[in-house]
């Protein structure tokens, strides 16, 4: 009987090597290394359109976050494509908090 591993990709085969590194710091500079949803330290950069919704790797759509929004975030954006491939309705959920010294690409 053999077993078949998956090979882990490398951060660069991820999309995650020299130039997103570069653009992650570029991120966390523009927005002063503070969280764009609690206003807490930043140390991550989150995609406001998830990509696989078809959002891009471009600096519009980057904001920084910290490790805590950006993850409490995912999960609830993983739960609500769960449920619509479900048929049902979006899980209940408080509403998206942005502190009030966030940057807005709106501008």
């Amino acid at each position: 009987m053999t077993t078949t591993h998956k090979r882990r990709l490398t951060t660069t085969q991820q999309g995650l090597g020299y130039r997103w590194q570069r653009r992650r710091l570029r991120i966390l500079a523009r927005d002063r290394r503070r969280c764009h949803w609690c206003g807490g330290i930043a140390n991550t950069v989150d995609h406001l359109v998830p990509r696989c919704d078809g959002g891009s790797n471009h600096d519009e759509n980057l904001v920084a976050a910290c490790t805590s929004c950006n993850s409490r975030r995912g999960a609830q954006l993983a739960a609500e494509r769960q449920a619509a491939r479900r048929g049902q309705p979006p899980p209940a959920a408080g509403p998206r908090r942005v502190w009030p010294g966030a940057i807005t690409l709106d501008d």
